[in-house]
């Protein structure tokens, strides 16, 4: 059945208002966007308020009743709201799919059912009756099926839609078979490997920072071993041009008392040992 049998839709902008039809009541269920009512609370008129560009589902029970006519029809939808080049569409012609293949269901009792991680969850209105005799039997009994209860429908419809993961209705559950300190443990080791990659991360860094800093004072040596090497050639570069000038001084104070010409002729020799020993010299 479409659920514009049961209702009629009115859009202004970002907001939409769902209205019943004759002979038809509504009750709001839950939603994935903002809402004008609280879940399960029946009304004529449901408005609701998907955020500019983000998709939303709204789940509704109808209950017709013509004069005359028992028992009463009731039916139950999931209504989608689409952005389509930036105008809002509610579409009454057809059911909510979810658009990532995650299941969902609402039963005879107007909660929302659905199935994540091999678990069932299941949406009941465990706050505003914490009292009721009858609703504590009915959450035993649900808890005894292996249903994992979640407070707020809104939640089911926000994981349809895809606002909500799986880990949000782990932690969301309030009563079941598990303890307490099993999901605490369940979300501390959630944190944990969150704080593990974190920490990955840093040490990646890290190892690339030590990484430059071995190859900055690998340079660093490299050039203090070149400077010294430069600096003992130098020192030995003037050493032999100490040499030099005193073979020269010598050769000219003998020549003073010797023959001039064989004196030329040992200056120009020592001169082209000189510099064929120190080439950089020739300059």
């Amino acid at each position: 059945m479409k659920p514009s049998i049961r209702m009629s839709v009115a859009v202004n902008g970002n907001s939409a208002m769902l209205s019943n039809d004759s002979h038809v009541s509504l009750t709001f269920i839950g939603a994935s966007c903002n809402a004008g009512l609280l879940p399960m609370t029946k009304a004529n008129i449901i408005t609701f308020s998907p955020e500019k560009g983000r998709n939303a589902v709204i789940a509704v029970t109808t209950y017709y009743n013509p004069p005359g006519k028992d028992p009463i029809q009731k039916d139950q939808f999931f209504i989608g709201a689409t952005w389509e080049e930036g105008v809002l569409v509610v579409n009454l012609n057809k059911n909510f799919i979810s658009p990532l293949g995650r299941l969902g269901s609402i039963n005879d009792d107007g909660d929302i059912e659905t199935l994540a991680n091999g678990q069932r969850f299941i949406s009941i209105n465990t706050k505003q009756h914490p009292l009721d005799e009858h609703l504590q039997k009915e959450k035993d009994r649900l808890i005894a099926k292996g249903y994992r209860l979640i407070d707020d429908p809104n939640l089911i419809c926000k994981y349809l839609i895809g606002d909500a993961n799986e880990a949000d209705l782990e932690f969301a559950a309030t009563e079941d078979n598990r303890s307490q300190t099993e999901r605490e443990l369940g979300k501390a080791r959630q944190q944990l490997a969150e704080q593990t990659d974190v920490l990955e991360r840093n040490r990646q860094t890290v190892k690339a920072a030590i990484a430059d800093v071995e190859e900055a004072r690998a340079t660093i040596q490299r050039l203090t071993e070149e400077k010294k090497a430069l600096e003992k050639k130098n020192d030995e570069d003037k050493a032999d041009f100490v040499s030099f000038v005193v073979k020269i001084s010598r050769i000219i104070q003998a020549s003073r008392f010797g023959n001039r010409g064989l004196t030329l002729n040992l200056i120009g020799t020592r001169v082209s040992d000189f510099l064929r020993e120190n080439p950089s010299k020739k300059n």
